[in-house]
């Protein structure tokens, strides 16, 4: 008799997360069939071992310094587990509705989460808004599909297996694009449906980076989210997914964390301030490196990463004249965190109903306008109105609307389209951090100025009064 050899572990392996613990990811037998490994190993994922999740919060918070890369294992392992948990659902509530075998499915909800943010250059998403899509309307998601589809689509159609096992039909790299984001219709239910697993309410891109991020900013407390009760909970319906009303506390808890995470941190008057002095030299600096198109040019993309705008840039503080080596000095003492930039007047809003919430904040260059308006000489500032729809039922919030979860009552045996917002009506619909930056010597009289303006005026999410 021949003894077979035997390893459990020959087609995946695992990797020690510190969120997730274990997180299985499948091997390539290296010759025909691709794995997770194969992909995880090419050049753009391990980029992104190289952008910080949090931009520049490290500055801040010191603990701060997980990757992209960290968060796209986490979002792959957690697109997984629901994919699995949900192809089963789908499967009794349409019997007659054409689906691929589990593994594809959770294979494709898989990779999706693995590339989510593989085209994230430097700085996230602040590159999108002050030069990427501000000069050529391309964000980072548009620079994903370039990639997955020119880079990664031969590596995606040859993975065969899934920790599941393995599966026949190959994966189809323009669909994990349009989980990734949506462009037109899908072909099929199970991918609309399945789709929301990624950027749904609670998708698990969210899911992994308010417990992550609050895990390394030190704010262990803000991201005690329930996880496997929201997974356990949740199944699909109609064209969406429903929640069981006994995890409305989960949901709150997720809701309230969102919450406290873009307050206390995400929206960090400190974190605000060091982006408002990066986003003013990204520009400029990207204009010196001719960046250009990233969609253009991928080669040139592919270098740019925050350890080398740090090294490259900094340089030029020492090594360049005129135009290069001011941005050089400016981005050396932001990195010393010598902020020109300090907080002189704040005011934090909430609206705690859908009733109240037509407000129209002024625009930067009015508020700009009102305060120098007061002085005896203008003073330069920055005004910064940082927004968050908490509640997905915020009239003026269609993608989070549309993203929205039904809730199904198991004493009425019903499910209602609508339960969501009376689970989260003492949540607030929407958070308004409104703040005014100056130069150290200026803060006491734009203080005072705003101070005048702002406190005697009607503030309070109710219909704008300037």
């Amino acid at each position: 008799m021949t003894l077979m050899k035997f390893d459990p572990r020959s087609k995946s392996d695992i990797i020690r997360d510190p969120i997730h613990g274990y997180i299985r990811f499948t091997l390539g037998d290296g010759e025909s069939d691709a794995g997770e490994n194969d992909l995880i190993d090419t050049k753009w994922m391990q980029r992104l071992k190289r952008i910080f999740q949090l931009q520049t919060a490290w500055l801040v918070y010191p603990g701060a310094v997980h990757t992209r890369f960290l968060h796209s294992l986490g979002v792959m392992h957690l697109a997984g587990k629901f994919a699995k948990k949900l192809y089963y659902h789908f499967k009794e509530v349409y019997p007659n509705e054409s689906i691929p075998d589990v593994e594809a499915v959770v294979e494709t909800c898989r990779i999706a989460g693995l590339l989510h943010d593989i085209g994230h250059g430097p700085f996230g998403h602040t590159l999108d808004q002050v030069y990427t899509y501000k000069k050529f309307k391309v964000t980072h998601e548009d620079i994903g599909r370039k990639i997955i589809m020119t880079e990664l689509a031969d590596i995606i159609k040859n993975i065969r297996r899934s920790p599941e096992g393995k599966f026949e039909t190959a994966l189809d790299p323009e669909l994990i694009c349009n989980f990734i984001k949506p462009i037109g219709e899908y072909k099929n239910l199970w991918e609309k449906i399945f789709s929301k697993i990624i950027y749904g309410l609670y998708s698990v891109d969210k899911l992994d980076y308010l417990i992550r991020d609050a895990y390394y900013c030190g704010v262990r407390e803000y991201g005690l989210l329930d996880i496997d009760r929201l997974l356990e909970t949740t199944s699909v319906f109609e064209d969406g997914l429903v929640l069981h009303k006994s995890s409305a506390a989960a949901l709150k808890a997720f809701l309230i964390a969102r919450l406290f995470m873009y307050e206390n941190v995400y929206y960090h008057k400190t974190v605000r301030s060091i982006d408002i002095s990066f986003s003013e030299i990204l520009e400029p600096a990207f204009d010196e490196l001719e960046l250009g198109n990233p969609l253009d040019n991928l080669k040139k993309f592919y270098k740019l990463d925050d350890f080398y705008m740090h090294s490259c840039i900094t340089s030029w503080a020492d090594t360049e004249k005129g135009r290069k080596q001011q941005i050089g000095i400016e981005w050396q003492n932001l990195l010393n965190r010598k902020l020109r930039w300090k907080i002189a007047y704040q005011k934090d809003i909430n609206a705690l109903s859908v009733d109240n919430i037509f407000f129209k904040v002024p625009d930067k260059e009015t508020i700009r306008n009102m305060i120098n308006s007061q002085l005896n000489e203008p003073i330069d500032i920055r005004v910064d109105t940082p927004i968050l729809d908490v509640r997905p039922e915020n009239p003026f919030s269609t993608k989070e609307r549309k993203n929205a979860v039904a809730i199904f009552d198991p004493i009425l045996k019903k499910i209602d389209k609508n339960g969501l917002s009376k689970l989260s009506k003492n949540i607030p619909v929407k958070f308004i951090s409104f703040r005014i930056f100056s130069e150290l010597k200026d803060t006491r009289k734009i203080y005072d100025c705003a101070k005048n303006l702002f406190e005697q005026t009607d503030f309070d999410l109710q219909e704008s009064s300037f």
